[in-house]
């Protein structure tokens, strides 16, 4: 879920409600695309498009859905306070944030 609009490629009206960790209900409006980059071991950041991402305009911050990126065959392992994705058919992983306050922080950038 992503709070700014400019982000989504693609952008398709839909209009979903999502509860948060938190117990909040959220409304999304539209649906798209976002490309991020990871950060990779010694080597030029990795671009890689998130699909279905949901704009919900009253975000303060943008959330990535780790069961998301797993149902697509992707492996998410949380380890030594980093958060790596390990991508279908590829053997590297990619950094995708660090635990800050107790929350995983996107080290990425969202192009």
């Amino acid at each position: 879920m992503f709070s700014n609009y400019s982000l989504l490629l693609n952008p398709v009206r839909s209009t979903k409600t999502r509860i948060l960790g938190d117990g909040r209900a959220v409304l999304s409006t539209w649906s798209g695309s976002v490309i991020i980059s990871c950060n990779r071991t010694n080597r030029f950041p990795r671009k890689i498009e998130l699909k279905n991402v949901l704009f919900v305009p009253t975000l303060d911050k943008n959330l990535i859905s780790c069961s998301q990126l797993a149902a697509e065959r992707n492996e998410v392992i949380f380890k030594d306070g980093r958060c790596n994705i390990k991508l279908t058919q590829e053997e590297e992983l990619l950094t995708l944030g660090t635990e800050v306050a107790g929350v995983r922080d996107l080290n990425g950038s969202i192009l």
